[in-house]
C-alpha cells in the first residue's frame, strides 16, 4: 500500500494499516476485524464520536462484505439529513475496481 500507516480503525478502534487517497481526501482502511472502509475525512471524526452500537452496526455490516467489497462512508446532504436529526454521514457498500 503507497505511503500506509498505523491508525485506529474507526469503527472498533483496533490498530489498522490506513492510507490516504484522492490527495488526503479520504482515509482507506485495511482492519482485521473490519476488514475494508474509506471514510470521508470530512466525516471521520463525526464517526469516532457516534455510540458503540452505531459503530458496532457498521462494523458488522463491513465484517459481511464479501470479497472486492468496502464500505464506503461519506459526508451526506447536511440540508436534508440534519433537520431530520439524522447522522451527517452515510454508508454504502461499494465493489473495488
Amino acid at each position: 500500500m503507497p505511503d500506509s500507516f498505523q491508525a485506529p480503525c474507526p469503527l472498533c478502534n483496533l490498530p489498522c494499516t490506513a492510507f490516504l487517497e484522492d490527495y488526503g481526501k479520504w482515509m482507506h482502511f485495511s482492519c482485521r476485524c473490519c476488514r475494508e472502509l474509506k471514510v470521508s475525512k470530512m466525516v471521520i471524526g463525526k464517526l469516532r464520536a457516534e455510540s458503540n452500537d452505531v459503530r458496532e452496526q457498521l462494523s458488522q455490516q463491513a465484517r459481511a462484505l464479501v470479497e472486492g467489497e468496502y464500505l464506503h462512508i461519506a459526508a451526506a446532504d447536511q440540508r436534508s439529513l440534519q433537520p431530520r436529526g439524522l447522522s451527517a454521514w452515510i454508508a454504502e457498500v461499494r465493489r473495488s475496481l
